[in-house]
């Protein structure tokens, strides 16, 4: 499964989402981002436990995609790569490869199924 992203697409969403994020948490999900990916959308989203951060972007993605990543490792990877870069994201298994130009990255992921995802709020008054 692979994206394909222009590093300063990727960098503001995910600056955005990862902010959320601590570095040290007692459950090891909670310092990851959750990516999931599908008809050329890709969607980042982040939790706390008390709130959620939740963001969409265009991408060039083949097919449907679902891991996490630790936010402050894939941020800090992105932000350190070349202006105008192109990126191109590998998962496979439970470790997702991030290329662009020379440079070369393997990070650890969790599963995407064990991702804590807060349900929408109700519109609708309860008494």
């Amino acid at each position: 499964m692979n994206i394909k992203i222009n590093r300063d697409a990727l960098l503001k969403p995910l600056a955005n989402v990862a902010s959320i994020v601590e570095r040290k948490h007692a459950l090891p999900i909670l310092s990851n981002i959750l990516i999931q990916g599908k008809d050329g959308q890709v969607q980042l989203t982040a939790t706390d436990l008390e709130m959620q951060v939740s963001l969409s972007f265009k991408a060039d993605l083949k097919e449907e995609i679902a891991t996490t990543i630790s936010a402050r490792k894939f941020f800090d990877i992105t932000r350190s790569l070349p202006d105008d870069c192109v990126i191109d994201i590998a998962i496979k298994d439970s470790r997702v490869s991030v290329k662009a130009n020379k440079s070369r990255f393997a990070i650890q992921t969790l599963p995407a199924k064990d991702y804590p995802v807060m349900t929408k709020a109700s519109s609708e008054a309860v008494v």
